[in-house]
């Protein structure tokens, strides 16, 4: 009981501390661009997708590139003053991370000892500063996602949930198609077919509030999404880094990867429990999606936890914090007083899955060498 009180408050004054803290100047930047400025703009009659909305500063195209359902699901946040609505989006991420480490603890409070590591390792992860800084989505996805597959009794809302979490598709590119196979597995092809559906039948759904407000809206969604996937961004993703570099050998050398990693997940989702399917699905994720930015890192973050809160081994556990720290320096080194670009990046979800893939041979490994010795 008294751990329990504890977590709470810690809690309560973390969101506290969070509400009365002064709203960021650009409002969480992402966030204004492409959620609550698109959704402030449908309850005004305008258009969600444009590259100059009124909001944006002269010659500078700030279109929004999340996608329709993501709108329509919080279009209730354009009533709000972008400074509180930026406040309740910070709430929701940071108590999606809490909602992690409790769902990866078994959906009960781990240890404090254990509860103050994750919390750490979370916490002192550069990315995810980033991440708050503009805003962004990926918390949220994961937590829906990690939902999805830790919380059984949620099965009833999960083409919602899953519907609202594909706001980025790309973040989806492996979790999706192993939920449906899980889904084929556990339940029936009929109940895969139904998942898929009532997925798309939720995201029109979620679109109806975009009608309502500015029924042209979808050619221009087209455009501003065209527009925007065709601008060569400088990515972290390998499969940025091997295409620029190499043309059409990097492009055969990323396909090649990509298959590989998705063969390995989907029989990860086939053949094993789905609880560790997720976790490796989300990790391997940064690496070979075509789409991804530095702050949507944190997808690795849920398997980093999960590996610390079973690992049974302290010598695994240093392994897991020491290296997770010491990667968090090398990142702040990098970047500090450096302006470097978000492409060069690439190589932290490499260097973290090495650091989880350490931790757990370092497990193996203490566990083998206590083992009795056996007569040959």
């Amino acid at each position: 009981m008294r751990k329990f009180l504890f977590i709470v408050a810690f809690i309560i004054a973390a969101l506290a501390g969070i509400w009365f803290a002064p709203a960021p100047v650009i409002c969480s930047w992402d966030f204004h661009n492409s959620l609550w400025g698109p959704a402030n703009m449908v309850l005004h009659g305008l258009t969600p997708y444009t590259f100059h909305p009124p909001y944006s500063p002269p010659y500078w195209p700030v279109p929004a590139v999340w996608m329709p359902q993501s709108i329509g699901a919080f279009i209730w946040l354009g009533m709000l003053p972008c400074s509180i609505a930026s406040k309740l989006w910070f709430v929701v991420e940071i108590g999606g991370l809490l909602a992690v480490v409790w769902i990866l603890a078994g959906r009960r409070l781990p240890s404090r000892g254990l509860f103050a590591a994750s919390l750490l390792l979370i916490f002192l992860f550069p990315p995810l500063y980033y991440h708050f800084l503009l805003g962004q989505y990926a918390i949220l996805f994961l937590t829906l996602v990690l939902l999805v597959v830790y919380v059984p009794g949620i099965w009833i809302a999960t083409s919602l949930i899953l519907a609202i979490a594909l706001a980025k598709p790309q973040l989806g590119i492996l979790v999706y198609p192993g939920i449906l196979i899980w889904v084929w597995r556990t339940r029936g092809t009929g109940a895969m077919f139904r998942l898929f559906i009532f997925t798309v039948l939720s995201v029109t759904l979620l679109t109806l509030p975009l009608f309502f407000g500015y029924p042209a809206w979808p050619n221009d969604f087209l455009y501003v999404t065209t527009s925007n996937l065709g601008k060569p961004w400088e990515l972290p993703t390998l499969y940025v880094l091997l295409t620029v570099g190499l043309g059409r050998t990097g492009f055969i050398i990323w396909l090649s990867l990509f298959l590989a990693v998705a063969c390995l997940c989907m029989w990860l989702w086939l053949k094993r429990d789905a609880k560790i399917a997720v976790l490796i699905s989300l990790a391997l994720t940064p690496v070979v999606t075509t789409y991804a930015s530095s702050w949507d890192f944190v997808l690795l973050l849920p398997a980093l936890i999960g590996l610390l809160l079973h690992v049974k081994t302290t010598f695994a556990r240093v392994m897991l914090v020491g290296g997770a720290f010491l990667l968090d320096i090398i990142i702040i080194a990098t970047r500090w007083h450096n302006d470097i670009s978000d492409g060069s990046q690439w190589w932290i979800p490499l260097a973290l899955l090495i650091i989880m893939a350490m931790g757990l041979w370092s497990e193996r490994w203490a566990v083998r060498d206590k083992k009795p010795a056996t007569m040959p």
